[in-house]
């Protein structure tokens, strides 16, 4: 990210406590954003969790799914979504959002940016970002 992200503790009556790092820089047509949170009683069924973590994440930006994949990082499960929103002021916005299982923690990765961006800018801004992402085993 390239600013220290803002650290917001959003209270959720489903996951209990979803820690949110954000760091948004929308004067530049986008933003990231990054979340995690631990899931008391993980379900048995991965791609059910992944589901449920879909459908909350479209649901809460009130955005509709464009086109979802399987994914994985490191061999743990995970989803890339692409997302259409419109914000308050009337941009319209794509988002692409990453989210992986590991072990009980759920990782939620997203760039949202003005849909009318350079693709090439924009391709660029988000393999970046989605590159820089690792995952290190708890010790």
């Amino acid at each position: 990210m390239p600013h220290e992200p803002k650290l917001e503790t959003i209270s959720d009556p489903e996951t209990k406590n979803l820690v949110n790092y954000r760091d948004t820089d929308l004067e530049t047509g986008y933003a990231f954003i990054c979340e995690y949170f631990d899931i008391p009683n993980p379900r048995p069924d991965l791609d059910e969790s992944l589901n449920v973590t879909r459908d909350g994440i479209v649901r809460g930006a009130g955005a509709t799914l464009v086109r979802e994949e399987k994914i994985s990082l490191y061999g743990y499960p995970g989803r890339e979504l692409d997302l259409s929103l419109t914000v308050n002021s009337g941009t319209i916005m794509s988002a692409r959002t990453r989210i992986y299982i590991v072990g009980s923690r759920v990782y939620s990765l997203t760039y949202v940016r003005v849909k009318d961006m350079d693709s090439t800018l924009a391709a660029d801004i988000a393999t970046k970002f989605f590159s820089s992402f690792k995952v290190t085993p708890n010790k």
